[in-house]
């Protein structure tokens, strides 16, 4: 798909709030503004594009020489993106970037790629989603081996544990197809949305 639904968490008629039609292609990824006024967005038309979402309107449209697959504000100044230039970049040249999270100071990231032999240990498999502990030095890895990889967010990064298996707290059966992502409201942390790969989007309380 290449547009964003916006959708009403609360709405029970299933209706989008707003429709937002600006990449040429499918979209990857979608990040709110920590003041939920923009959301940032980026796919496979090689562009990333900031849009109000009051308005509805694109404010700045950022070009690329390839697919961008991850974007995320800076967690502290998501004003940063305002200036529109490019402050660094960083190669390594180990494949599509798969994820890429800030540490909990904000002062250093995290990127996951699709070359598992040039991360920060090494595994046969790749890690297509990286999260920072809100509190703790800490951040853990979603392998596609079916594990967690749990490493210090500080030098030299030293992998803690593997998490294989722990107690199922509660298990939920939302799809026939894989689920491809899970995020908890911002404000309610009892509030949780899903989607998977046949299109759906799941709300849970």
């Amino acid at each position: 798909m290449d547009h964003i639904c916006i959708w009403n968490v609360w709405s029970r008629d299933q209706e989008k709030a707003r429709v937002l039609n600006y990449h040429n292609a499918a979209v990857k990824d979608v990040q709110w503004s920590l003041q939920g006024l923009f959301l940032l967005s980026c796919g496979y038309d090689c562009s990333s594009r900031l849009i109000d979402v009051e308005t509805g309107l694109e404010t700045q449209v950022f070009k690329e020489d390839q697919v961008v697959g991850v974007i995320k504000f800076h967690p502290n100044n998501s004003n940063l993106i305002r200036v529109g230039k490019v402050v660094n970049e960083y190669f390594r040249g180990l494949g599509p970037i798969l994820d890429i999270e800030f540490t909990i100071d904000a002062k250093q990231f995290i990127s996951s790629s699709d070359v598992s032999k040039g991360n920060i240990y090494m595994e046969a498999y790749t890690c297509p989603c990286i999260r920072s502990h809100q509190r703790d030095s800490y951040f853990v890895a979603q392998s596609n081996g079916n594990y967690i990889a749990i490493f210090s967010s500080r030098p030299p990064f030293k992998l803690n544990k593997y998490k294989r298996s722990t107690d199922l707290i509660k298990k939920i059966k939302a799809y026939e197809q894989a689920c491809i992502d899970v995020g908890f409201h911002p404000t309610m942390s009892n509030v949780v949305a899903s989607c998977s790969w046949s299109g759906d989007v799941s709300v849970f309380e």
